[in-house]
């Protein structure tokens, strides 16, 4: 059985979640690499991936995350209350 093409940016996405973050590789330094190499596939210009890159780590990306668990966290509760409710 022949298995679907899988893109690359894809792989490139496993590849970068499959490796957690620590003191020697933050967070910065991954989101950094992970779009350099994205848009590298894409063959966007190396200035153009570097003001992306830096506007990107300029977002407070640690406010965002939180507010996306909050959120996702009270729909859970309401998807499990409504389902006891019954």
């Amino acid at each position: 059985m022949d298995m679907p093409p899988v893109p690359s940016g894809a792989i490139i996405m496993r590849g970068f979640m499959s490796v957690p973050c620590d003191v020697y590789f933050t967070m910065e330094a991954k989101i950094s690499r992970f779009l350099d190499c994205s848009l590298k596939l894409y063959d966007v210009p190396k200035e153009k991936r570097a003001a992306i890159t830096a506007a990107v780590l300029q977002m407070d990306l640690h406010t965002m995350a939180l507010g996306i668990i909050q959120k996702t966290v009270q729909q859970a509760e309401k998807g499990f209350e409504a389902l006891t409710e019954k």
